[in-house]
């Protein structure tokens, strides 16, 4: 790895490597049946608090404690997730990808 340091000090090539091997870490077999969370902009004061902001599970249940939420799905489709709603979010067996591989002859 090539030191390139600029005027700012940072190293570069260190930094995309870190970044690169980050990402890469969050990248699962379409079989796999998990899926990864991350909870943005957490409430966190004296009552509540967000103990685990990401992860990675199966199983996912989120009940708000906000009067004007929004629940985002895959950073694209949002919802109106206001205080009392709730979702459990489960990867079962059965949503599964399936594929078929066809011989060329």
């Amino acid at each position: 790895m090539t030191n390139n340091n600029n005027k700012d000090g940072v190293q570069h090539d260190l930094v995309q490597k870190v970044t690169d091997s980050y990402a890469k870490s969050f990248i699962f077999e379409a079989s796999d049946p998990q899926m990864l969370y991350a909870i943005r902009d957490p409430m966190q004061n004296k009552v509540y608090s967000c103990k685990k902001p990401y992860g990675v599970g199966s199983k996912l249940h989120i009940r708000s404690r906000c009067w004007d939420a929004t629940l985002c799905i895959d950073g694209d489709t949002s919802f109106v997730f206001n205080d009392g709603s709730s979702i459990t979010v489960q990867i079962l067996p059965e949503d599964a990808l399936r594929t078929v591989v066809l011989d060329e002859d």
